[in-house]
């Protein structure tokens, strides 16, 4: 992103030096009077105000995604953490199992944690709403009603998950913390 900035700001920094060099190509700009001098340097300083309103308005976008970042993923963590809580205590089974609350906040929590913007976070948020859609399949399954969720993979998997997604989630709290 640095290079196109560059290529930007410098584009018409490169043909004056050019014009300087060389000379006029053309001819034409030897004979400017002062009006048109300064009708140039204006198009110039506009051009450099439009890149520069182009790099705030980029840069106040990623202010707004770190601060969104920064308020959400503490009530995020603390939701995550009572999901892993409530999942590792369960010992029912799969007809249970889908009564259960945190069933349906995985969900809600992944979306949620791929809002912040993060590859990391929405790679491992993601994985999280595929693992639990396939539970939620075993689970409705009605020769599985009478199982146990304990001997179930699929359900440990939701749970490494979101185990990761926590440790990851904390990891990025931290982060943001020490840049601060």
């Amino acid at each position: 992103m640095l290079i196109f900035w560059l290529a930007v700001v410098c584009s018409p920094l490169i043909f004056l030096f050019t014009y300087w060099h060389f000379g006029d190509p053309v001819g034409e700009i030897a004979t400017y009077g002062s009006a048109e001098w300064l009708t140039l340097i204006g198009t110039l300083l506009s051009y450099v105000g439009i890149v520069t309103s182009a790099y705030a308005v980029i840069r106040i976008g990623e202010l707004t995604r770190r601060h969104y970042a920064r308020t959400r993923l503490p009530q995020l963590q603390t939701l995550l953490i009572k999901t892993c809580d409530q999942m590792s205590t369960f010992s029912g089974t799969a007809s249970d199992l889908m009564a259960e609350k945190f069933v349906a906040s995985v969900p809600a929590l992944s979306r949620s944690l791929r809002r912040v913007k993060d590859e990391d976070i929405a790679k491992l948020a993601q994985a999280a709403m595929k693992a639990q859609a396939k539970l939620v399949k075993w689970a409705a399954d009605s020769r599985n009603g009478g199982l146990l969720t304990a001997s179930e993979p699929r359900y440990w998997a939701v749970l490494g998950i979101l185990n990761e997604l926590s440790v990851e989630v904390s990891e990025r709290i931290k982060e943001e913390k020490a840049a601060r």
